[in-house]
């Protein structure tokens, strides 16, 4: 049998279709595979210099940490510190004119070095008296932060109502 020059072309042809369409259909699990893979690798790469950088700057962020920790009120182990610290928001409240009908503390959390004591308060008073109560919580530095605030119209003139959640910082020492 003898075969010729075009059959043989239209063999290899064949092949070659056969070959491409099973690379294809065969190898397209595996280049999805082989790409997930790769952007799996840069994420990961990623994720390593960010951790680098992070251990290159700890020694600074130790030093932040220390003085921020040292700004901090420190109360022996043991002392009931919540009503004083209420009784101190309830205070910078008084003097910006702010009225807090309601406070309510959560349980102190031990964050390490640094407690924390969350007190919700309802208040009502003006926009000015509201922007100098959150001014003199932050005029406190590291001792106050407030976490979340709703504010609403009472419809009464320029009067506001709402609720706010400060939660208090401080370091405990060894009685």
């Amino acid at each position: 049998m003898k075969v010729s020059k075009r059959e043989a072309r239209m063999v290899l042809l064949a092949i070659a279709v056969v070959l491409g369409v099973s690379t294809f259909l065969f190898g397209e699990a595996r280049w999805i595979e082989w790409n997930e893979i790769n952007e799996a690798q840069q994420r990961l790469e990623e994720e390593i210099a960010l951790d680098e950088r992070m251990l290159e700057q700890r020694e600074q962020w130790e030093e932040e940490l220390a003085e921020l920790t040292s700004q901090l009120r420190s109360f022996p182990r043991g002392q009931q510190v919540t009503p004083q610290l209420m009784e101190q928001v309830n205070d910078m409240a008084r003097r910006s004119g702010l009225s807090l009908p309601s406070q309510s503390p959560d349980s102190e959390r031990d964050r390490g070095h640094v407690f924390e004591v969350s007190i919700r308060c309802q208040f009502q008073g003006s926009l000015e008296a509201l922007v100098r109560f959150l001014f003199a919580l932050q005029s406190e530095g590291a001792h106050f932060n407030v976490r979340n605030i709703t504010v609403s119209p009472t419809g009464q003139g320029d009067q506001l109502r709402g609720n706010l959640t400060v939660d208090c910082a401080y370091t405990r020492t060894e009685s």
